[in-house]
Parts: C-alpha cells; sequence; structure tokens
C-alpha cells in the first residue's frame, strides 16, 4: 500500500509513522548498481488514516460474492 504522498508501506516498518530508512532495495528503491544504498522516507506497515491504497490479493472463496464485498457503502 501507500500514503497520500505516493510514499510505500514497508512491512519490516512498524506502525504507521513515517521513518528514513537506509535500503539497499525492495518495496520503495531500487538500486541501479550493486552495492548501491539510499536513504528512503517510507510509511510503516499499519493501516491508518493516512492510508491510501492497500494491495490486497484473493486467495479464497468465501460464501459472498466479491463484488458485494467491494461495494463502498
Amino acid at each position: 500500500g501507500s500514503d497520500d504522498a505516493g510514499r510505500p508501506m514497508r512491512a519490516d516498518v512498524s506502525g504507521s509513522n513515517l521513518r528514513s530508512v537506509l535500503l539497499t532495495g525492495g518495496t520503495g528503491y531500487d538500486p541501479s548498481r550493486d552495492g548501491e544504498r539510499r536513504r528512503v522516507t517510507v510509511r510503516g506497515s499499519e493501516v491508518s488514516d493516512a492510508t491510501r491504497q492497500i494491495n490486497a490479493k484473493i486467495t479464497g472463496r468465501g460464501d459472498e460474492p466479491v463484488e458485494e464485498l467491494l461495494e463502498s457503502e
């Protein structure tokens, strides 16, 4: 997922606050050379009011249709 500014949520950052972390790759940074690192601002993995997008995957079927679950109230 990501927040309102487009910052990615990382599973290894706890809470929902912003953190400046040094990354060697993975979510939020794709290095162009081996060994390259960069300090990137990311958001924690906890969903909060600042979260604007949640990436999800449907892994199994339940009793209710998916369309019914995704309807906004």
